[in-house]
């Protein structure tokens, strides 16, 4: 089930001649569905929501028309800096798997409405990703996390 989100940005930076474009405190996340897990209504809401603020999003070489249509990303590279990932489990106390489902998810809720992405080269440098089961702290957390694709 496709759940309402956003996104939301501080301010850019973009240069159409070199292609390169930065977005700074990039924050991606379903306020509606938090405030519900918050106020312990569980029903109709997904079992997993996910949180992610990026504190820049820096990519060199793209086609900057196609970025700014919402279309598609096409990129030398893209880097993901410092970005922050929240994983929250609702529903019943039971033991849960993150499946590839799960990550496919993720993905669809983060890459939006594009209809390709290509890149060269995708950075994901220091992220934190937390992992908790509703309003409990964290119960498992990953830092420093660095991927080069």
């Amino acid at each position: 089930m496709r759940q309402p989100h956003y996104i939301h940005y501080d301010s850019s930076s973009i240069n159409p001649v070199l292609g390169n474009a930065s977005f700074f405190n990039v924050v991606l996340q379903s306020d509606s569905l938090q405030q519900k897990l918050y106020n312990n209504d569980t029903s109709g809401i997904s079992k997993i929501i996910y949180n992610v603020h990026v504190e820049r999003l820096f990519m060199t070489g793209a086609n900057v028309p196609s970025l700014l249509q919402k279309d598609k990303i096409q990129a030398n590279s893209i880097e993901f800096y410092k970005p922050i990932i929240t994983v929250l489990s609702t529903g019943k106390n039971e033991i849960q798997k993150f499946t590839a489902a799960d990550s496919l998810a993720l993905y669809e809720k983060i890459t939006g409405k594009f209809k390709s992405i290509q890149a060269k080269e995708i950075k994901i440098t220091d992220a934190s990703i937390a992992f908790a089961k509703g309003k409990n702290s964290p119960h498992t957390n990953l830092q420093s996390v660095f991927i080069n694709l």
